[in-house]
């Protein structure tokens, strides 16, 4: 599993997108690509979106793509520091005018276990004699 993918704004430049423990996105600049291209269906299947950076104020957004079917409902990230793995997906939010617009959403799927070492340490004292 990933912790970063690396997306291109409309100016040319490249950012590595991550989410933090808590889901929120986060955004750094980087110095060259090659930039991930993300396609993501909603969760009911009916419409496709790329995941994509607007402008270089960091905006992340889901714009509309041509619809395929064999597109993820969601990719997972692992956090920045490593211990949560995430799903991002998008959701379909229909307004008033009946416009369409995805809204990207994260879901913690699970807390992930890390190589924990346990050291055992002794309580015995080697060469102890009783005294008289």
């Amino acid at each position: 599993m990933s912790s970063s993918l690396t997306l291109q704004d409309s100016s040319g430049a490249f950012w590595q997108l991550t989410l933090n423990d808590l889901g929120e996105f986060q955004t750094t600049s980087e110095a060259s690509g090659p930039a991930s291209s993300v396609l993501l269906n909603d969760s009911t299947n009916t419409s496709s979106w790329s995941i994509a950076l607007l402008d270089p104020q960091e905006r992340i957004t889901a714009t509309p793509a041509v619809f395929n079917a064999a597109n993820p409902k969601m990719i997972s990230l692992l956090s920045i520091p490593g211990s949560i793995a995430w799903a991002i997906g998008v959701i379909v939010v229909i307004a008033a005018d009946g416009n369409q617009t995805g809204e990207l959403e994260t879901t913690r799927i699970a807390t992930v276990a890390r190589n924990i070492r346990l050291i055992r340490r002794s309580n015995r004292w080697k060469g102890f004699r009783k005294h008289r």
